[in-house]
């Protein structure tokens, strides 16, 4: 298990209702129920039948959400082997993947095609409604008789079509999404209330770090010398060592520090 962003994925629980309120330590309890949730994902056919059956609707469905979440922030791994498909494989045979859930599942999922349900033919959708629509031209499609040259040629420009749409609704969701987040740097650079230092180490920044202008970043290295060693421990851990340049030099002057420091 990789919980590099276990700090994203504790809020995002939160926020969907998926953790106990006031529990002590959450990082304990995303821990053991995972270890619950993989053991049951990974059982043979027959035991998972018996092991899935028993598990009430609605936990169900806390249970499939909780891993589609994991799978965005913290796993490692993906493909057709995510632990998410086979709980909403049983949601979906006890009549349960209704819109709402399909909706959710779609916005808040990993980058996996296969999720949530082992068909990669579905990777590119990211609403309900794109789903709906891909599903009306997929049995279009299907209706099709390819019983000529010319049939054959149809279904290659309806495919051509599709590939298109998808591209631009990918690149309108990135350009609407990039445009939320540069408003976000905006705003919060002109913020009078702003401490970079430490909603750095606190995860409080309302956009990811990458995001943060160049100028800021160099501004930070002026403000290293402030810190005491477990400070910059705590700040060099939020920085990932894959970044533009910017940032390893900030990464480099942390360390050097530390060095130094006692």
């Amino acid at each position: 298990m990789d919980f590099k962003n276990i700090s994203s994925l504790i809020n995002e629980c939160k926020r969907n209702h998926l953790l106990p309120e006031l529990h002590q330590n959450y990082r304990e309890y995303i821990e053991n129920k995972l270890q619950k949730l993989f053991d049951i994902a990974h059982l043979s056919h027959d035991d998972w039948i018996i092991k899935i059956q028993k598990i009430p609707s609605n936990e169900l469905i806390i249970n499939f959400k909780f891993l589609v979440l994991y799978e965005k922030f913290c796993s490692n791994t993906s493909g057709s082997a995510a632990e998410n498909i086979p709980f909403f494989l049983e949601i979906q045979r006890r009549g349960y993947s209704d819109p709402i859930l399909l909706d959710w599942t779609f916005k808040n999922k990993s980058d996996n095609s296969y999720t949530p349900f082992g068909e990669v033919k579905y990777g590119g959708i990211r609403s309900y409604e794109e789903y709906v629509e891909f599903k009306k031209a997929y049995r279009k499609r299907l209706n099709i008789h390819a019983n000529t040259a010319e049939e054959d040629k149809r279904n290659k420009e309806l495919r051509i079509i599709e590939k298109q749409k998808n591209h631009e609704l990918k690149i309108k969701r990135n350009k609407i999404q990039k445009d939320k987040l540069d408003a976000l740097v905006e705003k919060y650079k002109a913020s009078n209330k702003k401490n970079l230092l430490k909603d750095i180490i606190d995860s409080k920044l309302p956009f990811p770090l990458f995001m943060l202008p160049k100028n800021e970043v160099d501004l930070l290295q002026m403000e290293l010398d402030k810190l005491n060693k477990e400070m910059l421990t705590k700040l060099l851990d939020k920085i990932p060592k894959r970044a533009p340049n910017h940032f390893k030099k900030l990464r480099k002057r942390i360390i050097n520090l530390k060095n130094v420091s006692h």
